[in-house]
């Protein structure tokens, strides 16, 4: 499976029809599309945190 960018994710990561149900749970309602959004930022960020955290 592929995010929007084409980027992959494994089967580790969140798929966008779990993040759609996670959020579902908790009232807020999104699009397919909106979960991909929320992924990929999520996992840049991550990165960021990750790289910052590793170079200290």
């Amino acid at each position: 499976m592929e995010y929007e960018n084409n980027q992959s994710y494994s089967r580790e990561q969140v798929k966008p029809e779990q993040a759609m149900e996670i959020l579902k749970g908790k009232g807020i309602i999104i699009t397919k599309e909106q979960a991909i959004k929320i992924l990929e930022f999520m996992n840049a960020f991550a990165k960021i945190v990750i790289k910052q955290h590793l170079d200290k």
